[in-house]
């Protein structure tokens, strides 16, 4: 097992790891479980050469929309709407560090579909964690959104996020729970944050992983996320944008003071 493979195992003992892929039949299932492992696979090839089209062949009006409709980024910009900031606390230092991602790929499924697919449902009961019994798992309505990012600007940081809804019926009730896992990796810093937010009407809680080379820390919160300012960005935009939201706050002041 070699070192990545032993921080994963670690960080599985103490969360439930993401599901990242999906399928419409136990056929479909386990093709696209390959295209999860691809995505998850650091040394296979970019996400954007990732194809699943086949998902969608018998859509072809889909397909050819797809076809006629590019995506911003292919003029070279960004928009705020697939852009999200993130704000890394390391609990032993005190210190943070922001990130600018871009969600390049996302999947959704459904219990309805993937009920009859034992991965889900062991899925579905593993991201629980014990906060709804099996049994009740069995008989909600499960939806799993899966999203892919990838920072325009820093080449090895990466971010996986997967939310799963439980919607079920306690006391006669409808009762909702969302559980919003994030799977944060940088690299260069041999840093590995794993991220849980549970959130039903009554209350929200969090709890998380931070693993830095062969130090592991437990923490109430380890990933924030940060507002980006609205608006269509260059690739030079969003570099500077990724300067600016890490210089200290007295710098920032100062700089507002210059511009006035």
């Amino acid at each position: 097992m070699n070192k990545m493979s032993k921080k994963f195992a670690i960080m599985g003992m103490m969360l439930s790891l993401m599901l990242t892929g999906c399928g419409n039949s136990n056929e479909n299932y386990e093709e696209t479980v390959a295209i999860e492992e691809s995505l998850d696979d650091l040394s296979d090839a970019p996400i954007d050469q990732v194809s699943v089209d086949n998902l969608n062949e018998d859509k072809q009006e889909s397909t050819d929309l797809l076809d006629y409709y590019k995506s911003i980024e292919d003029y070279g910009l960004y928009d705020e709407q697939n852009l999200v900031g993130i704000k890394i606390s390391n609990p032993k230092t005190g210190e943070s560090k922001k990130y600018i991602f871009n969600c390049v790929k996302s999947f959704a499924m459904g219990s309805d579909e993937y009920g009859n697919v034992e991965d889900f449902m062991n899925q579905a009961k593993d991201t629980a964690n014990g906060q709804i019994s099996d049994e009740v798992i069995e008989n909600s309505n499960i939806v799993m959104v899966i999203y892919v990012y990838e920072s325009p600007v820093l080449e090895n940081v990466q971010l996986r996020e997967m939310r799963t809804f439980y919607e079920y019926e306690e006391d006669n009730q409808k009762r909702r729970m969302m559980i919003d896992e994030s799977k944060f990796y940088n690299f260069d810093d041999d840093i590995y944050v794993l991220n849980r937010v549970v959130t039903t009407a009554d209350y929200t809680f969090s709890n998380g992983v931070f693993i830095q080379g062969d130090d592991m820390t437990l923490n109430p919160s380890l990933l924030e996320t940060i507002i980006l300012p609205q608006g269509v960005y260059t690739l030079e935009d969003l570099e500077d944008l990724q300067e600016e939201i890490n210089k200290p706050e007295e710098n920032k002041t100062l700089d507002y003071e210059m511009q006035e």
